[in-house]
């Protein structure tokens, strides 16, 4: 009964949260909306560090395409490590992201640090509610200063609505907290992400997410919204163990994959 009220007293402040990102337009002309459509690639493989630990990692690469996939846009190589606090987890990492915004296909390089909360629910069917709030700074190769962004997402995630289907729909609206005048976007809200999708049990522990993703990205000058077909593997509770031993190396991953490296 517990965890149900909790839902029900979060689910206000998710509704305000995507109606802040529909009026917080700024100075942007209502008529100047320009749609673009891309194709996003996503790996995640996340899990405990060890059995006996309660700590957790998460390693994720992203490669996505704009116009169609005619041109490429972005990697992110992503790795974090997460504690869990009560019935939320904090969580540290770090991204690195090559990126090129012109048809040239000129690079430009991005680190993040992040820090994030992680908050779940469940309802009595089962349904999950997610709650997740991150603080990103940004760090761009050749450009003076540091942005912050706030990153705020959340989520619900109804379990087998269709055999071995879950359906995920969640919202994030992005904030920029410091803009460098050189080079950070130069409104406070910096996107909002609306995603929809069906998530796909393929085998113990592995699933495949296939979803539509509407970016929002209003400017001084215009509006950009973006029509993005979304497909992502990910790989859950999975163990790593690392143990040297004389000559060998030992690398094991519980079930369903197992290595072994000779040194």
């Amino acid at each position: 009964m517990k965890k149900t009220n909790i839902y029900k007293k979060l689910l206000p402040f998710f509704i305000i949260t995507y109606c802040n990102c529909i009026i917080s337009s700024e100075d942007t002309p209502e008529c100047s909306l320009e749609h673009k459509a891309g194709v996003w690639f996503t790996c995640i493989q996340s899990s405990k560090l060890s059995d006996s630990s309660q700590a957790k990692y998460v390693a994720e690469l992203h490669t996505r395409f704009r116009d169609g996939m005619r041109f490429y846009h972005q990697n992110i190589l992503r790795f974090g490590i997460g504690y869990p606090w009560k019935e939320c987890s904090l969580w540290l990492g770090y991204d690195f992201i090559p990126s090129s915004n012109d048809k040239k296909q000129t690079f430009e390089l991005e680190n993040r640090l992040w820090q994030q909360i992680c908050c779940q629910v469940k309802t009595k069917k089962g349904n999950q509610l997610g709650l997740r709030t991150r603080l990103e700074e940004r760090f761009r190769e050749n450009k003076h200063g540091t942005a912050l962004r706030l990153r705020q997402k959340w989520s619900i995630r109804a379990i087998k609505v269709f055999d071995k289907v879950n359906v995920h729909i969640s919202d994030e609206l992005f904030l920029n907290l410091k803009r460098p005048p050189d080079w950070a976007q130069k409104t406070t809200v910096n996107q909002n992400r609306l995603r929809v999708g069906l998530e796909l049990l393929v085998k113990n522990h592995w699933t495949l997410y296939i979803g539509y993703l509407n970016r929002l990205i209003p400017t001084k000058e215009k509006k950009y919204m973006d029509h993005i077909l979304e497909i992502a593997l990910k790989h859950y509770s999975v163990y790593l163990a690392l143990e040297t031993k004389t000559n060998k190396l030992f690398i094991f991953l519980k079930n369903p994959l197992h290595l072994y490296i000779k040194v």
